[in-house]
């Protein structure tokens, strides 16, 4: 059976990616901190049933992306105004 992180994960993802899609920063900034949220998460609690450097990884991974996209999201509607 699929864990519910996984789907939390995928949603995010999928999120992300409409996000990029329709170029709307506000849906990107909501998905950047669900990305970190989940990271965080990851990190705490870790993914029953995987090795635990592979849920290090996948925890920072997550942390980074959605640093990176949550600057520059903001950098980007700061200079939209």
């Amino acid at each position: 059976m699929i864990q519910f992180i996984f789907l939390i994960i995928v949603f995010v993802f999928v999120l992300l990616g409409i996000s990029f899609a329709i170029k709307s920063y506000a849906l990107g900034l909501i998905s950047a901190m669900a990305m970190m949220i989940i990271g965080v998460y990851i990190a705490i609690n870790g993914i029953i049933g995987i090795d635990n450097i592979l849920t290090q990884a996948l925890a920072v991974s997550s942390i980074g992306i959605g640093a990176y996209v949550f600057i520059y999201g903001s950098i980007q509607q700061f200079e939209e105004v």
